[in-house]
Parts: C-alpha cells; sequence; structure tokens
C-alpha cells in the first residue's frame, strides 16, 4: 500500500512488521523491511516462501546472473 511516507506490506489490515521478505505488487516483487516498508535503497539476497532472490534497489532483479551478497555470505544466483 502507498502512503505519503514510502510503501507498506499490509496483511491481515495491518503492516506486517519483524521480518524480512519478498512481496509482488502491480510493479513487481519488493524487498520488505522488518518494519512493513519497501526499502528501494536495499541491494541484497532475501528469501520468500518462493526461495531466495537478487534484490537490486529495493526490487528483485530477475535479469541478474553472477554473485550476489548478504549478511550470511556470497551466493551464485541465476534469474534473480
Amino acid at each position: 500500500l502507498y502512503t505519503p511516507q514510502g510503501w507498506y506490506y499490509f496483511r491481515s489490515g495491518k503492516v506486517q512488521k519483524g521480518q524480512e521478505t519478498v512481496q509482488r505488487n502491480s510493479n513487481g516483487w519488493w524487498y520488505i523491511g522488518t518494519d512493513g516498508k519497501v526499502d528501494f535503497n536495499k541491494n541484497t539476497v532475501a528469501q520468500n516462501s518462493n526461495g531466495w532472490w537478487v534484490i537490486r534497489n529495493g526490487k528483485v532483479d530477475f535479469n541478474y546472473n553472477g554473485i550476489a551478497s548478504n549478511a550470511n555470505g556470497d551466493w551464485y544466483c541465476q534469474n534473480g
């Protein structure tokens, strides 16, 4: 959901907080931080129920093929 303060991930009528995830809206798949907000500056490898994804500027980069990093280390990734 877009607000003047940013984009938030709502679930069951509440901002989903406390867990990093990757979720979809009409504009693509986005990294959601523990505050429930899309982080448009995030560059990492993040997980959701579908697997692990390369995040560039907050969005899943489905064209990425190569080594990407997160707090757990470096990973070879194909197609995002």
